[in-house]
């Protein structure tokens, strides 16, 4: 296969209202002046989406039965996610996480798990950021260390808005994974039953992101100090370009993270 023709995320970002129809095999894309563009179903993987975007039904339904998971967001939250039946529902990982909810201690076991595994990239990012040797101990106080030095090489707006845009990247990355590990609709309850696994398994992975975010700023600060500018502040299309340029990378760290959580699966059947 082309790997220039293998399916790719689709983000969608408009200033004002969008519209999303589906015509035959590919989606409808068209802007307020009614002008429109097509593109074919089975070019994308993922979709993210502004609340500004309004989908048709029938696109919705036709993105769930070609296993391409939606995820709607606003400036500052994911509001709503979407996914189809899993196309391969028969998974090892599937069968493993209902046989964890099957044992009476499964949460607390779980919250271990994710417990150890904070800590774990914790220890990491302050070695690779080169934190005070004390924050690698502390999960919150390292993200507060961060997120001062992302205060102090840009502004309080980029802040905010690569905080929030960069977690919901990883949710929309997991949630396909997710998919991809036969967690489809119709297991629900396996995702959502007193514990939201993709929201929890991508603030892991933003975490272990940060290193991107942080790097990335930096070098638009010096940028900007060599030509005598302050940094402007930074636009949606910008993150992603940003999140794209190192989605080999993302995924290899998510793939880490998804391939640690089946082993401890299986290990403690």
């Amino acid at each position: 296969m082309n790997p220039a023709h293998d399916p790719k995320p689709l983000y969608l970002e408009p200033e004002q209202p969008y519209l999303v129809s589906i015509d035959g095999p590919a989606l409808c894309l068209a802007d307020p002046q009614g002008k429109e563009r097509h593109l074919p179903l089975r070019r994308i993987s993922r979709i993210i989406a502004h609340e500004n975007v309004q989908f048709h039904t029938e696109a919705l339904i036709a993105c769930a039965k070609r296993d391409i998971p939606i995820l709607i967001h606003s400036e500052d939250h994911a509001h709503v996610r979407i996914i189809g039946p899993a196309p391969h529902p028969n998974t090892t990982f599937r069968q493993a996480l209902i046989d964890l909810q099957q044992r009476p201690d499964w949460t607390e076991r779980y919250v271990d798990w994710r417990r150890s595994n904070h800590y774990r990239i914790t220890r990491l990012l302050a070695q690779r950021l080169q934190a005070p040797r004390v924050l690698d101990r502390n999960p919150g106080l390292l993200r507060n260390w961060i997120e001062q030095r992302v205060e102090e090489l840009s502004d309080p707006e980029t802040q905010k808005i690569t905080r929030h845009r960069f977690y919901q990247l990883s949710l929309s990355w997991i949630q396909k994974r997710l998919h991809q590990e036969g967690l489809g609709s119709e297991s629900e309850n396996l995702l959502r039953d007193r514990i939201d696994l993709p929201a929890q398994l991508a603030m892991l992975l933003d975490e272990r992101i940060q290193t991107i975010r942080l790097g990335w700023l930096k070098r638009r600060h010096r940028w900007a100090k060599r030509h005598g500018r302050h940094p402007e502040p930074v636009t949606t299309e910008q993150i992603v370009r940003i999140f794209e340029k190192d989605s080999a990378r993302i995924s290899k760290l998510g793939d880490d993270l998804i391939n640690r959580f089946h082993r401890w699966l299986i290990e403690i059947q």
